[in-house]
Order: C-alpha cells, then structure tokens, then sequence
C-alpha cells in the first residue's frame, strides 16, 4: 500500500507495466541554472505526476526529472506517457530552459528530448 492526498491505494500486483521518464539534456541545464532549474523541476514534476496518477499509476522513484512510475495495466501506463509527453512539449518553457521535444519530432541541436520507456509482459493496444 502507498500513502497518496491522505488515502491509503494499493500498489497494483501480477503483471504490471513499469514507465520510466527523463529529459535528455537537463543535467547541463542544472549545471548551468541550478537556482533557476528548482521552480522549472517543481513545474516539470507537477505536470508528469498529473497523467501518471489520473491514468492509475503510482510513482515510486524520483531523481531530479526522471520519473519511474508501475501501472497495473499496459494502456494506462501508455495513457500517461501520452499525456506527459503531451504536457511536457506543450508547455511554454522559461528562456534558461532548451525546448522540450518528443525523439520522433524534428528539432535542432540543443532541444532537449523527452525519454520515454514501457516495460510490462501486457501487450500494448
């Protein structure tokens, strides 16, 4: 069980479909921007936890802008991962910040790239 807003939710069991997130390209921000990266995590972190609780998943780990996440089906694990990809990108970021794309879009050098990765034993639909 997991603690979540005061309520007690169990962590699914059985097969599960683990989602994992990072932003290629944030640790140079970080090293660059350290005190200005802090608001933008705690923005970046708000709109990725948003989909993965809304679609049934339950984060478990958090490091900086990486994200590990289980879901107790495939297609709300890829239902989040849509749905961050979709807020991440969309999102209109501080200066300081390399725009933010998806691997199969476009983009120059210097944009920084969402990653994103499903495992599970679910076939995905």
């Amino acid at each position: 069980y997991r603690q979540h807003r005061g309520t007690t939710m169990p962590l699914p069991s059985g097969t599960v479909t683990f989602l994992f997130t990072d932003i290629e390209g944030s640790t140079r921000v970080w090293e660059e921007s350290p005190q200005a990266m802090r608001p933008a995590l705690a923005h970046h972190d708000a709109l990725q936890r948003a989909p993965i609780e809304t679609s049934g998943g339950h984060v478990f780990k958090t490091l900086s802008d990486a994200f590990c996440a289980v879901f107790a089906t495939a297609p709300g694990a890829r239902a989040a991962s849509l749905g961050a990809r979709q807020a991440l990108c969309g999102e209109a970021w501080p200066a300081y910040m390399p725009p933010v794309r998806a691997p199969d879009s476009a983009a120059p050098r210097g944009v920084a790239t969402l990653r994103r990765a499903l495992d599970g034993a679910e076939p995905f639909r």
